[in-house]
Order: structure tokens, then C-alpha cells, then sequence
């Protein structure tokens, strides 16, 4: 099975007219067949949805997005947006006011250019404090940590959630292995 690069490739558009690049991630995506996956995979691979973190107001290089592809991932379904702070400061090794500012205002600019509420945080460092979920109940309803594992519900933290972090190098059959749990 050939594995996807990630970078500029040729133009395409998926079914449902969403246009991406020919050797992006989402193609990966869109072509999951070719990796001659079970039709259990292949269902888990189509229902995959992702999150997307942006530091609303940091540029030390040029951008990996601008705001029209922001706009269109957004409006895909396929791709969720939430803050991961203004400047991407290590959130417990600020004053409450900073924690605060930048909370508050990685959330207006977002829900500014989306026109919609942002409930998710990332957590940038995976950095918190007991001021940043304090601070963060009162902006968002989700936050997410750098801590890896699953979360269940009978001992949910929904502003410490752990995640699974999903290298560019990972392959197909790891990346179904994970999602499933195994």
C-alpha cells in the first residue's frame, strides 16, 4: 500500500464538493480503499472527525492555514475548530490575568471569524493550573491536555481531557488500531 504524502498536490473534490489537494491528509482519507481495509475499517475511517487548534494571534513562520481554508474546514463537518490561546504561552506559568486574556480573547477571535461559539481549548504544553480550569469553565465547555489515554464516562474531566496524539508517520492499519482502542 502506498503511503500519502503531505504537502501541495494537484487540486481535487470529494463527493460532497469539498475541494482539497491531491496528496493532502484528506486524500488519505478519500482513498482509505486502496489500503485494503475491512468494511468496519473502512465505516471508522469515513466517521472520522478532527480538531483543529489555532493560536489566533502567533505567526513566528508562515502559515500552515489562512482563514478561507479555516472557513472551509470548518463548514466540511470533517474538522472542528477550537482556540489553543493567542500566543501560545504555557498557560500555568502565568498570572491569573494572562491565563485570563488569553482564554478569552483566542475564543472571540475565533468565534469573530467563524461567526459561531468555540467550546474547545487546547492546552498549550498541555500547561494548566487550578486558575487556567477555573478560567476555562467560565469561556469554554471542552479542554483538551497533552495527556495521552482514553476518557470515560464514568470518570470524565471534560476540561482535562487526554487525547491520542497521530503522527504524519503513523500508518493506516496503527492509526485504525488506535481509534479502536487496541
Amino acid at each position: 500500500a502506498r503511503k500519502p504524502r503531505f504537502g501541495k498536490g494537484d487540486e481535487r473534490e470529494n463527493e460532497k464538493g469539498i475541494k482539497y489537494e491531491s496528496d493532502s491528509l484528506m486524500e488519505l482519507f478519500e482513498n482509505s480503499f486502496e489500503y485494503d481495509l475491512t468494511s468496519d475499517q473502512q465505516n471508522a475511517v469515513n466517521d472520522i472527525k478532527s480538531d483543529l487548534y489555532l493560536i489566533t494571534r502567533f505567526n513566528p513562520r508562515p502559515l500552515y492555514v489562512d482563514t478561507n481554508m479555516i472557513k472551509e474546514m470548518d463548514t466540511s463537518g470533517i474538522v472542528e475548530m477550537g482556540s489553543h490561546t493567542l500566543v501560545h504561552v504555557n498557560l500555568a506559568q502565568n498570572t491569573y490575568e494572562v491565563q485570563e486574556n488569553e482564554l478569552r480573547e483566542s475564543q472571540k477571535d475565533l468565534e469573530t471569524l467563524l461567526e459561531k461559539k468555540i467550546n474547545t481549548i487546547a492546552y498549550p504544553y498541555g500547561g494548566y493550573n487550578a486558575n487556567t480550569i477555573k478560567i476555562t469553565k467560565e469561556y469554554y465547555d471542552y479542554a483538551v491536555t497533552v495527556e495521552s489515554g482514553f476518557n470515560y464516562s464514568n470518570k470524565l474531566d471534560r476540561l482535562r481531557l487526554k487525547r491520542f496524539k497521530i503522527p504524519r508517520s503513523m500508518d493506516i492499519n496503527t492509526f485504525i488500531n488506535v481509534i479502536e482502542g487496541k
